[in-house]
């Protein structure tokens, strides 16, 4: 190979280095959020609840996918026992891969708030690791579900989905 062969190619892996930097990798400040929504209804549990219970679940994928913060709003719903982040497709029943409220932190107050990590992941349903989990929810394969005493295996549900920015 001649030098200026060698300088090509070099030059070539680095800007394909650079590139694969730019599009693989989220900034190092962590940039903007990934932002995803789940609309609650009963209409969407499986099967289908008849409650005037509703809901709006809010989660931000952040800090460079090292944690995701919630905001879960529920109207219309009493005695909540639980309320998860669940995997599965939309009309399928899945496990709960994170917890987002359970009864012995004390009543339910909506809205209810806080931050997940890989401390808090539950590994299931195929998922080993939290990156797993935020590959389900980016894929659209979650759902958030409200459990109450009257409908334990859930009261109100929604598909996670991307909201665009």
């Amino acid at each position: 190979m001649t030098r200026k062969t060698v300088e090509i190619a070099l030059g070539f892996l680095s800007a394909v280095a650079a590139l694969a930097l730019v599009v693989g990798c989220p900034p190092a400040d962590g940039g903007e959020p990934d932002q995803f929504e789940a609309q609650l209804s009963g209409i969407y549990e499986v099967p289908p609840v008849t409650t005037a219970a509703s809901g709006v679940a809010e989660i931000d994928i952040e800090d460079g996918d090292q944690a995701i913060t919630y905001r879960l709003e529920a109207q219309n719903i009493t005695n909540v026992v639980a309320a998860h982040i669940h995997v599965g497709p939309e009309g399928v029943n899945g496990p709960i891969i994170f917890f987002l409220f359970d009864v012995v932190e004390g009543p339910f107050v909506s809205p209810v708030t806080g931050t997940l990590t890989a401390a808090d992941f539950i590994p299931a349903g195929g998922l080993a690791t939290f990156e797993d989990a935020l590959a389900a929810i980016r894929a659209g394969n979650t759902y958030v579900n409200i459990h109450t005493l009257a409908n334990p295996m859930g009261e109100i549900r929604g598909q996670l989905f991307e909201v665009a920015n």
